[in-house]
């Protein structure tokens, strides 16, 4: 996580798909100053092999 602040240019966007830690993740980009918004939306896809 550090590595990826420290090479994200002012003004810039990270994402970053990880349902299990997204406290920790926001605790810690809203600690080194970054806007942090969480969206829960996911899109439904489905995968499956033809009959």
């Amino acid at each position: 996580m550090n590595e990826a602040f420290r090479v994200l240019r002012h003004g810039g966007k990270l994402t970053i798909i990880d349902m299990e830690h997204t406290g920790e993740f926001k605790r810690l980009l809203s600690q080194c100053g970054c806007k942090v918004t969480v969206s829960h939306t996911l899109a439904s896809m489905a995968y499956g092999a033809g009959s």
